[in-house]
C-alpha cells in the first residue's frame, strides 16, 4: 500500500475528527506526504516497522493535538527532522523516532548532527529515544534541565549509538525505575549519581575517574548497571554491596585496580579485563547461589589460591590453570582428563 494516497484520500474527507492513526508493521511504503498535516485532529500517530523512504514533512508541526508520534524502525527514511516538530508542544507518551533494528546494521539517518533545538518547546514528554540517528554534537544543558519542570519527570531516555559529548550532569529528575541508555558515545568526565534510576548503560564512552564511594546509598533501586569499557580507575567502592536490587553489573574492560571485590547477589557478573588482583574469595561460589555467569577473565597476574571446589563444573581442566598457584582446590566438580599439568608446578598444594 502506498501511505501517500491513503493519507491523501483522508485528508479530502471535510473536517475529518481522526484522532488515532497506526499501522504497525502494515507494509506501508512511499514517502510521508505533505498532506499529513492536515489531519489536526490527530492525537496519535504510529507507523513502526514499515518501509517508508525520504523525510519527514515539515506539515507534521500542524498536528496541534499529536501526543504520540512513532516513527520507529523504517530503515529507509533520511534526511533531517523540521524544526516544525516543535511545535508540537502537546506531546506527552512517547516520541519515537529510532532507526534500524534491534540487531545488526543501522542505515537510517533521521538528523544532521547538531542536537535537536527543537525539544526545547515539549513540555510533556516522559519517554525520549534517538537511538542511533547521527547526532554528533555536545549534549546542551538546557537538555537536562528539562526534566526539572515535567509533571512526571524522564521515565526513558535512550541516546545510544551517536557521537554525543560532553559531561553528565550530577542529577537529573528521573521516575521511579528509570531506564536511561547512554550506550557508545563519546561522553566523558566523572559518573554521575542519579536517582531512581533502575537501568543504566554508561558503556563504550570515555568516563575517567573513579566509581563514586556513595553509589550504593545513591542509587539503591538500581537493577542493571553497565559501566563497561571506559578508562575508570580505582577499586571497587564497598557501598556497591549495598545494591541489593541488582541483577547484572558490567564493570569490563576498565582500568580498575585492588583486590577482587567482594560480590553481592547479583545474577550476571563481569570484571573481566581490569588490573584486579588477589583471591578468589571462597564465599563467592557458597553465598552467591544466584550467580549464573561470573567473568574473571584477563585479570590476575599475581593469583595464588584458586578454590572452585563444591559446583558443577565439567570438562577438561586447562593446563594454565595451574601457573603460579600454591593453592589449587578443585573438589566435588565433575572434571575429567589427566592432571599431568600439575608436574609442571611443583610448589603446587592440590586439594582435589
Amino acid at each position: 500500500m502506498d501511505v501517500q494516497q491513503f493519507v491523501e484520500a483522508l485528508s479530502t474527507c471535510s473536517n475529518s475528527s481522526l484522532e488515532v492513526l497506526d499501522f504497525m508493521s502494515s507494509n506501508l511504503h512511499g514517502s510521508l506526504p505533505e498532506s499529513l498535516g492536515s489531519l489536526k485532529y490527530l492525537e496519535s500517530l504510529g507507523f513502526i516497522k514499515n518501509s517508508f523512504s525520504g523525510p519527514l514533512p515539515a506539515t507534521i508541526g500542524n498536528l496541534s493535538h499529536l501526543q504520540v508520534l512513532d516513527l520507529a524502525f523504517n530503515n529507509m527514511m533520511n534526511g533531517t527532522i523540521p524544526e516544525s516538530i516543535g511545535q508540537l508542544s502537546e506531546l506527552r507518551a512517547s516520541l519515537f523516532l529510532e532507526s534500524g533494528v534491534v540487531h545488526g546494521k543501522v542505515d537510517c539517518k533521521l538528523m544532521n548532527p547538531a542536537f535537536p533545538m527543537w525539544l526545547r518547546n515539549q513540555s510533556f514528554l516522559d519517554e525520549i529515544n534517538f537511538s542511533n540517528v547521527g547526532i554528533s554534537a555536545a549534549i546542551p544543558d538546557w537538555f537536562w534541565k528539562m526534566s526539572q519542570s515535567y509533571y512526571d519527570w524522564w521515565f526513558t531516555v535512550d541516546l545510544s549509538d551517536n557521537q554525543l559529548r560532553g559531561r553528565l550532569p550530577s542529577t537529573v529528575n528521573f521516575s521511579v525505575g528509570a531506564y536511561v541508555n547512554l550506550y557508545n558515545n563519546v561522553l566523558e568526565g566523572s559518573l554521575p549519581l542519579w536517582q531512581n534510576v533502575t537501568e543504566l548503560s554508561l558503556a563504550d564512552n570515555r568516563f575517567s575517574g573513579p566509581i563514586p564511594l556513595s553509589i550504593g546509598e545513591e542509587m539503591p533501586n538500581m537493577v542493571t548497571l553497565d559501566l563497561s569499557r571506559n578508562d575508570l580507575i580505582g577499586s571497587k567502592p564497598a557501598s556497591i554491596t549495598k545494591l541489593k536490587k541488582l541483577v547484572s553489573l558490567d564493570l569490563s574492560r576498565n582500568h580498575l585496580s585492588g583486590t577482587i571485590p567482594r560480590l553481592i547477589m547479583t545474577s550476571t557478573i563481569d570484571f573481566s579485563n581490569n588490573n584486579l588482583s588477589g583471591q578468589i574469595l571462597r564465599f563467592m561460589c557458597s553465598q552467591l547461589s544466584s550467580v549464573s555467569w561470573l567473568r574473571l577473565s584477563n585479570n590476575c597476574t599475581r593469583l595464588f589460591t584458586l578454590d572452585l571446589g563444591g559446583n558443577k563444573l565439567s570438562g577438561s581442566i586447562p593446563e594454565w590453570i595451574g601457573k603460579n598457584l600454591y593453592v589449587l582446590i578443585l573438589g566435588a566438580n565433575r572434571f575429567t582428563g589427566s592432571m599431568m599439568m600439575m608436574r609442571m608446578v611443583p610448589d603446587i598444594k592440590g586439594c582435589m
